[in-house]
């Protein structure tokens, strides 16, 4: 095949023997260029290899610190993190210490819901001021007193000091006649009485409902007593829902 392809080439071209003698030794040169360019990559591949492992089982002092350093890096890195968890358990510890048991005490503060009696009679068994107001009978919501208020004469007394919202609600019945009526919230402490709220309304008379609300926080004593003055002859409605009276302690004070 290889001596037909020269006579071929000999042919077609039409040179001189001479050119074409020329042109086989440059195509048989080829084959150990060839063979050199493999020889030399192969030698290249070796020395890669040759490298790797040179690096790998490196002896070298200036390769020895590198590797120290890197496994020195590695150990703080371990000690950030399991210096970092132990400060969370620590926290955590800490809240649930302190500051949990804070929560529960303040979801746990005194208060109360008083609802009137139920009937006038009740409700106007306390004999009128001499400006025309009585004391509204109150009864424990659901009947249960309470073991941080007593109520005795719808008087509601304090047992701890601390701040504390009142609030209460007045809603008259229909019947009652046509009049600008006063709610108003005392204090008694020993034997001085003060107003803490007051509020004013008028009532028509009509066929509809007539109440009024107010609501404000103080700062109580122990042994301080609350109560809740109307003006006379007013028809107060007994439903729980209309007409009633609460307390709750915002902060206690020690």
């Amino acid at each position: 095949m290889f001596s037909f392809s020269l006579s071929s080439c000999s042919t077609s071209s039409g040179g001189s023997w001479s050119d074409n003698q020329n042109n086989n030794n440059k195509k048989l040169s080829f084959a150990p260029r060839v063979n050199s360019v493999f020889c030399l990559a192969a030698s290249s591949t070796a020395s890669s290899c040759c490298l790797g492992m040179t690096v790998l089982n490196c002896k070298d002092p200036g390769c020895q610190d590198a590797l120290s350093c890197q496994k020195r890096l590695i150990h703080l890195l371990l000690f950030c993190v399991v210096l970092l968890s132990l400060l969370q358990v620590v926290c955590l510890a800490v809240f649930f210490a302190l500051v949990y048991p804070l929560q529960g005490k303040s979801e746990s503060l005194p208060s109360h819901l008083l609802t009137a009696h139920f009937g006038d009679a009740a409700i106007e068994s306390f004999s009128a001021d001499p400006d025309g107001k009585f004391i509204i009978a109150w009864e424990d919501e659901n009947g249960m007193p309470s073991q941080n208020f007593t109520l005795h004469n719808g008087h509601l007394q304090i047992h701890h000091d601390g701040l504390y919202f009142l609030y209460t609600q007045i809603s008259l019945q229909t019947i009652s006649p046509a009049n600008i009526y006063t709610v108003e919230v005392w204090r008694k402490t020993g034997v001085e009485e003060v107003v803490l709220l007051g509020r004013s309304f008028n009532h028509t008379g009509g066929p509809f409902l007539s109440s009024t609300y107010t609501g404000r926080q103080f700062k109580l004593s122990a042994n301080d007593k609350i109560y809740v003055k109307c003006t006379k002859h007013a028809k107060i409605n007994t439903d729980s829902q209309k007409t009633f009276f609460g307390i709750y302690m915002v902060q206690q004070y020690k």
